[in-house]
């Protein structure tokens, strides 16, 4: 997930702030964010808004009822169904508000989990630029999802991706091959979330790696 994403809503905001009718462009602004609202690449970001609208109307002079149904409306999405009167509040309030600077994401790692439909169970902890091996792949169905489950990667590995004499029926082994997947040309290389992480696979004598890197 990128930065740009997880704060995309901030890009839109600003934008509507310098338009020449800030209050139309700020509601049209608004209707644009809810309605990414579902998108999973969106999904954070999304609750970043909530969280930024939710200080808007919690500091604001409307009685605390009034703004918690604004909020919801909004946060369910239902923008279009705001009372015109409370849609105005909002939007005065909005348009002079300043645009947040939310602490960045925590880009120090990443929590992914791989397995497959034998029953094989990975934890992986991914650093940025720092290749993760995981070791003994054998064929199987693999998935790969981030800690909180959304899935980024499914597929099949087959034996003439993880075994050298299969992969490379006439070529010898190296002698690096088995320690040093790195050393080899791999197999199979899929880039993942745009590019921002890259999937390897390698052959070895009995069975593959699987190398992990996060392109941050």
């Amino acid at each position: 997930m990128t930065d740009q994403q997880n704060l995309y809503f901030l890009a839109i905001l600003t934008k509507a702030y310098d338009a020449p009718d800030p209050k139309k462009a700020i509601a049209e602004a608004l209707d644009q964010i809810c309605s990414l609202r579902n998108q999973p690449e969106y999904q954070e970001g999304y609750r970043n808004f909530q969280t930024f609208l939710h200080e808007v109307l919690t500091n604001s002079d409307l009685a605390p009822d009034l703004a918690e149904n604004i909020f919801h409306k909004i946060e369910t999405g239902e923008f279009e169904d705001i009372p015109d009167d409370q849609l105005d509040a909002l939007l005065e309030m909005i348009q002079g508000e300043t645009i947040p600077s939310p602490e960045p994401p925590d880009t120090t790692s990443c929590e992914l989990t791989l397995q497959n439909t034998e029953g094989q169970h990975w934890e992986i902890q991914l650093h940025p630029g720092k290749p993760h091996d995981l070791q003994s792949i054998n064929p199987s169905e693999y998935t790969l999802t981030f800690a909180n489950g959304r899935e980024i990667w499914s597929n099949k590995l087959e034996p003439e991706q993880l075994l050298w004499s299969l992969a490379h029926p006439a070529e010898p082994l190296p002698a690096a091959a088995a320690t040093q997947p790195s050393d080899l040309k791999p197999t199979s290389t899929t880039p993942l979330l745009g590019g921002e992480i890259l999937l390897e696979v390698f052959p070895g004598i009995e069975n593959g790696t699987l190398r992990l890197q996060w392109n941050k």
